[in-house]
């Protein structure tokens, strides 16, 4: 039963975070955190950019779940929270080897050195 929280609440969580990413780059970073953002829209001078760490901010939360998950008292929070820090993980890990990885190329290996359209964008291309 346990495993089968995880899972679901994993996947749930990583897919969600995909539209909180979204929610943060338009309202947050192209806002009130632009000056930390704008170093990811220019070209990179070193391996480590300024807006890493806003990427970076996650990863405490998500570690304090997973560690909540592994040591906290029994229970569904426990178990809800461990789910969690593992979707966030997820969700970080396939970010920068997609997005940061493969679109940005900052892993040793070829991918799409493009933006990938939109959900708006594919649907008008379709259209």
């Amino acid at each position: 039963m346990k495993i089968a929280l995880w899972i679901g609440t994993t996947l749930v969580v990583a897919v969600a975070m995909e539209f909180w990413a979204q929610f943060l780059h338009g309202a947050v970073w192209h806002g009130i955190l632009w000056k930390v953002h704008r170093s990811h829209h220019r070209p990179r001078k070193t391996w480590w950019e300024a807006n890493d760490a806003l990427s970076a901010l996650h990863a405490p939360v998500a570690i304090a779940f997973i560690l909540y998950g592994c040591r906290g008292p029994e229970g569904v929070a426990r178990e809800l929270l461990f789910g969690v820090g593992l979707g966030m993980t997820l969700f970080g890990v396939a970010y920068f080897v997609v997005h940061d990885g493969l679109v940005h190329g900052r892993l040793p290996v070829q991918g799409p050195r493009r933006t990938p359209p939109t959900v708006g964008q594919s649907k008008s291309a379709v259209a």
